[in-house]
């Protein structure tokens, strides 16, 4: 698991709550970022590895939580000697879900020491899940909150790496528990 993203990745799980959202969950307005990734596999898998702790900590965060409803904290720890509920810990509180499809999330805490904090903390973000052709996966991250003056120009790249890093790792997550992965692999 590369454990060389892990600010890039907290910018992503923090991309969640400023306000509760006014618009639907999956749309995009101006000043929002998204992106997006086609995985080779099948949904239900990709949402696991999303939604569960040991889906997350085998892609994401050596520690995570998941409290998997509304109003629910998603917590993850990027240090493996830490531990969840310290001062390093990222928490999100799930705002909506529709299983298998939408996950939104608002950032209440950063991590300790995260250098965007102040800029990340109330932001929001959706994460939707959608059945691609071929039992693959598109899988699209929406942050939202970040207004449109220049702050949201100084992000833009650092979400883009992130987000592009995070699902190269979760592909690879989705890739190591496929069915025949382990046959594979020898």
């Amino acid at each position: 698991m590369n454990r060389t993203i892990p600010a890039v990745l907290a910018v992503l799980a923090a991309l969640a709550l400023y306000a509760p959202p006014t618009r639907p969950a999956q749309a995009a307005a101006a000043g929002d970022l998204v992106r997006e990734a086609v995985i080779d596999g099948p949904p239900g898998l990709v949402w696991r590895l999303l939604t569960t702790k040991r889906g997350m900590e085998s892609w994401l965060a050596p520690h995570a939580d998941v409290d998997l409803r509304v109003g629910g904290l998603l917590r993850t720890h990027e240090d493996p000697s830490g531990k969840i509920g310290d001062p390093k810990t990222l928490v999100n509180t799930i705002t909506a879900i529709k299983p298998g499809r939408l996950l939104s999330l608002r950032v209440e805490q950063a991590p300790e020491g995260f250098p965007f904090a102040n800029f990340v903390v109330g932001t929001w973000y959706d994460i939707l899940v959608d059945p691609a052709e071929k039992h693959r996966t598109r899988v699209r991250c929406v942050a939202h909150g970040f207004g449109t003056g220049p702050a949201v120009y100084a992000v833009r790249p650092v979400f883009e790496r992130g987000a592009d890093a995070a699902f190269e790792q979760l592909a690879k997550a989705v890739a190591a528990s496929a069915p025949g992965a382990a046959e594979r692999r020898n």
